[in-house]
């Protein structure tokens, strides 16, 4: 069970569709919406739809807010490839929390009153509603899931299909990839290379030779001008705004929730693939 509940927090989930501040947007209208046909704590009065509108105003600072802090101490907290249902489960109960402190605040200084009863009250029906809202996005992450998973297929097909050739194509080349700076410069076999990931001003280059032995070589260079100088090379190609990946060297396609990746080196090594990507890597694996 507990082996169970590890796996389930720690596998990847989707990252957020839209900003922060966009995304807090749909749970307020989705809270107002839920609060004029229920009308919780206690209002049941015929001007709610105007009533009820501050508490649309805190659940849309009471979403911003914890990014906005989080953001701010770990910027790369909600980075797409280390987020995880556990950072997200954890997030949506700060944020219910701060949801239900700020309607506790505003409660008792509209109605001078403020119990341990109330705040009880007032936690468990904001929590009733987070529920409520939460379960649009359990839709969401269902029609993603599917939709990866029918990309994973199509992609493992083609990379199958490959494999099924009698006859397999080299890439022996050597290419020295340069770097911005003066002895910036990286020597290496196309057909060893595995992926090039973008680390902001820089490029982490990763190789395998035949017997799986990883190394990597780190230049100051552009994921944009490295894959310049790699264009001749269809092989090499870009599936995400920080990775080129060998489709040479990719062996099977995940899909989940949170998108594809790319499995290579027996499982030792997965690349995340961009939605804007895939379509384009199934046609280039079909050629």
């Amino acid at each position: 069970m507990l082996v169970s509940i590890k796996k389930y927090l720690s596998a990847p989930a989707p990252s957020l569709s839209h900003l922060p501040i966009v995304e807090a947007v749909y749970y307020a209208a989705a809270v107002y919406a839920i609060l004029v046909v229920m009308r919780p704590f206690g209002i049941d009065d015929e001007n709610c739809v105007y009533s009820l509108l501050p508490y649309a105003a805190i659940t849309y600072i009471g979403v911003i807010l914890p990014y906005a802090i989080v953001r701010l101490f770990r910027p790369t907290y909600f980075d797409a490839a280390h987020w995880t249902n556990g950072r997200d489960i954890l997030m949506l109960c700060i944020v219910v929390l701060c949801i239900a402190g700020g309607n506790i605040s505003y409660l008792a200084a509209t109605t001078g009153e403020l119990s341990a009863r109330m705040c009880i009250d007032m936690l468990w029906q904001t929590a009733a509603i987070a529920v409520g809202v939460s379960s649009i996005k359990l839709y969401r992450r269902n029609r993603l899931l599917q939709r990866n998973l029918h990309e994973a297929q199509q992609l493992n097909q083609q990379l199958q299909n490959i494999a099924n050739q009698s006859t397999t194509t080299t890439d022996s080349a050597t290419i020295v990839i340069e770097g911005t700076g003066k002895k910036d410069e990286c020597c290496l076999a196309v057909d060893n290379l595995l992926y090039i990931e973008s680390q902001r001003n820089y490029c982490r280059l990763v190789c395998a030779d035949d017997e799986d032995h990883t190394s990597e070589t780190t230049i100051r260079a552009t994921l944009a001008s490295v894959g310049e100088q790699l264009a001749e090379h269809e092989n090499i190609v870009r599936v995400h705004r920080a990775f080129l990946v060998n489709l040479r060297k990719v062996e099977a396609v995940d899909g989940n929730s949170a998108g594809c990746r790319l499995k290579l080196c027996d499982g030792k090594i997965f690349v995340p693939v961009a939605r804007s990507y895939a379509s384009q890597i199934i046609e280039r694996l079909r050629k």
